[in-house]
Formats: structure tokens, C-alpha cells, sequence
């Protein structure tokens, strides 16, 4: 699910709205593995650069700024989830890090993938009942095109159509957010 990150980071609007409902049922579980992942990166970065400078990995100690002792307490705090989410990096949280600006800007398109999971969501439901019912069993995969055409009582090519419909205007709602045209 990391390729989710890196191909959602490079998508348009339309592409980013086709990657949610291709991967709804796992979306967010990749991104908060993936914000999980991050954290682990940049605590054992800190620790990693920490241990260097305090001699510990057999490198000599290098005298530079973090040597002073408000800047060796910035590299032990600790970035909680809650943080990375909101990318709040206030407290010095990702000082001790040779990599900030990567950490940073993924930790902003982990924030923006769940921005966009929470409208596209917040768009399904807007959706009439039955056609919520129809197409959050249908994205979830909990029920196929020919049940759910039983279910509602309408024939295979109306129940296609219908999902098809369905998810042409959450598209469309969800692009018009995306463009600032809302």
C-alpha cells in the first residue's frame, strides 16, 4: 500500500477520487500504516542522529547547534500520532532529523489523503438512502452488482447503471470541492 501514497501524491483531483473508490475498503487503513511508518522513521532518525552525536555508534562527536541542551531537548520529544496527522510540527518535533522536509511533506499529503477520504465519505452521504445502501455495498465489496440487483429488484444492466450514475455524481460533487468551485 506504500505505492497508494506515492501515486496518490502524483495524481490530479480526478485520479485521486478513482483511487479512493478503487481502494475504499483499505484507504485508510494504508494511510494510518503509513503515518504508523513515518513515526517509526522519524523517532529512530532522532535517536539514530542523537546516538551519533553523543559518541555512543563509535562517531566522534561533532560540536554544532544541537549541542546546546534546549535543542537536545527538542530531539526527545516525541511525535505523537495526533501531531503527525494534524502536521503539527510545533515543539521542535522533527528537530534531530536530517530528513525534515521529507517527513514533512509526506506527513502533508498523509493529511490531505484524509481530507480527501472524509469528503469523499461526507459525498456518499449526501447520497439518498437506497443509494447510499447501493453503493457503499458496492465499494465495499460486500455485495456484487447481481445481489444487489436482486436486492433492490431491478435487472443486472439497471443495477450497473445505477452504481455507474451513482458514482458519476459523487465524482463530480467531490471534483467540484477538490477545484474550489464549492
Amino acid at each position: 500500500m506504500a505505492n497508494l501514497v506515492k501515486e496518490y501524491a502524483a495524481a490530479d483531483a480526478s485520479r485521486k477520487v478513482d483511487l479512493i473508490y478503487k481502494h475504499f475498503s483499505v484507504f485508510l487503513r494504508a494511510v494510518d500504516s503509513r503515518t504508523a511508518g513515518l513515526m517509526y522513521l522519524i523517532e529512530n532518525e532522532k535517536i539514530s542522529n542523537k546516538r551519533a552525536e553523543e559518541g555512543e555508534l563509535g562517531v566522534k562527536v561533532k560540536k554544532s547547534s544541537r549541542s546546546d541542551p534546549t535543542a537536545n531537548k527538542a530531539i526527545n520529544n516525541v511525535i505523537t500520532r495526533e501531531a503527525l496527522i494534524a502536521c503539527d510540527f510545533s515543539g521542535g518535533i522533527l528537530e534531530g532529523t536530517d530528513r525534515e522536509e521529507e517527513f514533512r511533506r509526506e506527513a502533508y499529503i498523509l493529511k490531505g489523503m484524509r481530507q480527501d477520504y472524509d469528503l469523499f465519505t461526507r459525498q456518499v452521504e449526501c447520497l439518498d438512502e437506497t443509494n447510499r445502501k447501493i453503493f457503499i455495498s458496492y465499494i465495499n465489496r460486500s455485495k456484487s452488482t447481481v445481489e444487489i440487483a436482486d436486492e433492490i429488484g431491478i435487472g443486472l444492466e439497471a443495477a450497473r447503471n445505477r452504481i455507474y450514475k451513482i458514482k458519476v455524481e459523487v465524482k463530480e460533487h467531490m471534483l467540484e470541492y477538490m477545484e474550489g468551485r464549492l
